[in-house]
């Protein structure tokens, strides 16, 4: 996108398109903020951008040897824990994979049946971690939809996919249980 939108002044600033975005909109920025640069937070799509956007900035401040703090470059994933304050430190990824992970370890071998038919060994954790990846991602496709695994669970007539359903609720419940006895939260039940 090669626009800035400012947030005290809804008007649309459109770069345009004959130099690279990033670069025009670390020079834009800088010019527009100066010395207040660092009280700014910039949002953009990905972590790729994030970090080339931060480049550029330390790009045009030696350009132009400017000793400004840079703005705040964060992802659309991460704007929405900017809007409100957490009861509890938001846990990140490895975090959420780990909780996830102890889950599933606990979890008895009937326990996971309809979910794996053939659970792995209790070690080495790799497959866990694998698996908790998963359900993970599951969780967070989910979750940016507004659903969890109980609205699935409901949509369902089948019975083997009713208990598989039912059974990742269930995880769920207790993956929340493991953030919340570590001091951390899900940044989705969070933003719920």
């Amino acid at each position: 996108m090669r626009r800035v939108i400012e947030a005290g002044n809804p008007s649309t600033i459109y770069l345009g398109w004959k130099r690279p975005l990033l670069p025009h909109a670390a020079e834009f920025l800088q010019q527009r903020f100066g010395d207040d640069l660092g009280s700014a937070i910039v949002v953009v799509p990905t972590d790729r951008a994030r970090r080339r956007l931060k480049e550029c900035f330390e790009i045009e401040s030696a350009a132009k040897a400017i000793a400004a703090e840079p703005p705040v470059v964060i992802t659309l994933g991460d704007l929405p824990e900017r809007l409100y304050s957490p009861s509890r430190p938001v846990a990140v990824e490895l975090q959420r994979t780990l909780a996830w992970t102890r889950v599933l370890v606990e979890a008895t071998r009937e326990d996971l049946l309809p979910l794996l038919s053939q659970p792995p060994a209790r070690d080495p954790l790799g497959p866990w971690i694998d698996i908790a990846s998963t359900l993970r991602r599951l969780h967070e496709d989910l979750a940016a939809s507004e659903l969890g695994f109980a609205d699935v669970e409901a949509e369902l007539s089948g019975e083997a996919e009713s208990r598989r359903w039912n059974l990742m609720r269930r995880l769920h419940e207790r993956y929340l249980k493991k953030l919340a006895a570590a001091g951390r939260v899900d940044p989705f039940a969070a933003r719920g």
